[in-house]
């Protein structure tokens, strides 16, 4: 249990349980840090994350576990979730998840994606001592960076049962939308720059989802100046994204459309 720098109970809980559970205490250094430092004062082959917010159900890691014996070149096994919120209720279920080679969808931001956050995946150590730990310059998107450095260089697994409760809220870090903007920007550089060949072409499909995606944040919440900002990076760097969104009113026509009835003779 790393407690990076609480103002809580923390260390009285935990205290608690006795030796079982290992307590590290640090100066508030943000996520990243505080997994690192769990990373570093761990000895197990293999290596899972729950950050404060999450739960795992019994099961998650001998599920987890299974997966990679079966297959020991994964680079990560993650696994579905529930939504849950501050009360612990679940308010969805996500059981599709990325498998085999996604790299380039974890780039473009599209597909399934690793589910969990950081909560969700289990990693070989011999995984993280050759592409590194989290990147401590990062906040929101630390874990997201590492998955992609992962999956730049190794297969994906996924186990299709929700084994993580991840609990969303106002306080959710993926809100902060600046911060995910520094974060992915500087993942997308360290992705551009250690995978020329394969990733690099990619470049401007990848910064021109990613000024859609966050346009699309900025509209759900009403800020429609920074939304517009946004739309016109995605097609400054993508200028097929306008086609996009002029065919976007018909696209919602088309869904509020109802489906044709049965036909009677």
């Amino acid at each position: 249990m790393v407690d990076d720098g609480s103002t809580d109970d923390t260390a009285d809980v935990v205290a608690r349980y006795g030796p079982p559970v290992r307590l590290i205490s640090q100066d508030n250094r943000g996520v990243a840090a505080a997994r690192n430092a769990g990373i570093a004062a761990s000895a197990s082959p293999l290596l899972a994350f729950l950050d404060a917010d999450d739960t795992w159900e019994p099961g998650k890691l001998a599920a987890q576990v299974a997966r990679w014996t079966a297959q020991p070149d994964l680079g990560l096994v993650h696994c579905g979730v529930y939504e849950v919120d501050v009360h612990g209720t679940a308010t969805g279920t996500r059981l599709e998840g990325a498998e085999g080679r996604v790299a380039e969808d974890l780039l473009l931001l599209t597909g399934p994606g690793i589910l969990g956050g950081g909560s969700g995946p289990l990693v070989p150590r011999s995984v993280i001592d050759r592409v590194g730990g989290f990147d401590e310059r990062l906040s929101t998107s630390a874990d997201w960076e590492l998955w992609l450095r992962i999956a730049a260089e190794h297969p994906v697994g996924f186990v299709a049962e929700p084994l993580v409760r991840y609990t969303i809220h106002g306080g959710n870090m993926h809100r902060n939308l600046a911060a995910m903007e520094h974060d992915v920007l500087l993942g997308f550089e360290k992705a551009f720059a250690a995978h020329p060949a394969t990733l690099g072409p990619r470049r401007q499909e990848a910064l021109a989802n990613l000024y859609m995606t966050l346009a699309g944040s900025h509209f759900a919440a009403g800020e429609v100046v920074p939304a517009c900002r946004d739309v016109a990076r995605s097609v400054r760097h993508r200028p097929a994204k306008l086609a996009y969104l002029l065919e976007l009113p018909l696209r919602r026509l088309h869904r509020r459309r109802p489906a044709p009835g049965p036909v009677s003779r």
